[in-house]
């Protein structure tokens, strides 16, 4: 995985997300985000935040 202060892409975002079997929801509630956000993100409609990104890479760490 890249530097932990590097923002995900969209795909590696979604990958972490369904590598881990989290929906859309759960993720969404263990990052204190929207559901929204979330959709936005893995369509690559927002860049994904770097508050985010060092969120999703920490529960990543973590869980795999």
């Amino acid at each position: 995985m890249n530097n932990i202060n590097n923002r995900l892409t969209k795909e590696q975002f979604k990958q972490i997300r369904t590598e881990l079997q989290y929906t859309q929801r759960e993720m969404a509630e263990l990052l204190g985000i929207t559901i929204r956000a979330i959709s936005y993100y893995e369509a690559g409609q927002k860049p994904v935040s770097k508050t985010v990104s060092i969120l999703t890479k920490r529960i990543y760490i973590t869980e795999r």
